[in-house]
């Protein structure tokens, strides 16, 4: 659980990808991704839990279709985040209604399509849970770590969202965009390699 937590406050894609919702859409918005993430790791567990995860990593070529589709999908939304040119003022009552209007499918893909997630919930169940785990006890450990998820996230939702921050985004709103556009297009370089 604690190495979970860990690597779920480390920054990442989840990361970037909540706090551009936040800034971009507001909070409710935001909120939903964080819902959506966390959903995206219920999946990899229950894949986990039951062991498919070992047949996906076993077939490179699926393993690596997986790789490329997200590289596309981070590498598409980094660019629009570099290319941005919108100041967002009033970011609470952004009604905007583009490509961003299903935050919640936002969050779960780009979860779900991080083959990093994969392998790091296979490492997780491969050295702490093994066929003497009772079930009951691996199900706990996998709405911990969905709960954990969400609620780091939606935190993060709220942070970006407060009044304090606002300001200080509505002020630096296109630069911070731009450089989060540029850590996301690292981050989906690197998942290819």
């Amino acid at each position: 659980m604690i190495i979970h937590f860990l690597a779920v406050i480390s920054p990442g894609p989840d990361f970037i990808i909540v706090t551009s919702q936040s800034i971009n859409y507001g909070r409710l918005n935001a909120i939903k991704t964080s819902i959506g993430i966390s959903f995206g790791i219920l999946i990899h567990i229950i894949l986990s839990i039951f062991g498919v995860n070992y047949i996906f990593v076993n077939n490179t070529i699926f393993y690596d279709l997986v790789k490329y589709i997200c590289f596309i999908y981070l590498f598409y939304f980094s660019l629009s985040l570099i290319f941005s040119k919108k100041k967002h003022n009033n970011i609470l009552h952004n009604n905007n209604k583009s490509i961003y209007k299903n935050p919640f499918l936002i969050g779960f893909l780009t979860n779900l399509l991080n083959p990093k997630a994969f392998l790091f919930f296979i490492s997780i169940f491969s050295v702490f849970v093994n066929q003497l785990t009772p079930f009951y006890i691996k199900i706990i450990y996998g709405l911990w770590m969905v709960f954990a998820t969400c609620f780091w996230f939606c935190i993060i939702s709220i942070f970006f969202t407060l009044d304090f921050s606002k300001n200080f985004i509505n002020k630096y709103s296109i630069i911070i965009s731009k450089i989060m556009g540029i850590i996301l297009l690292i981050i989906s370089i690197k998942v290819i390699f």
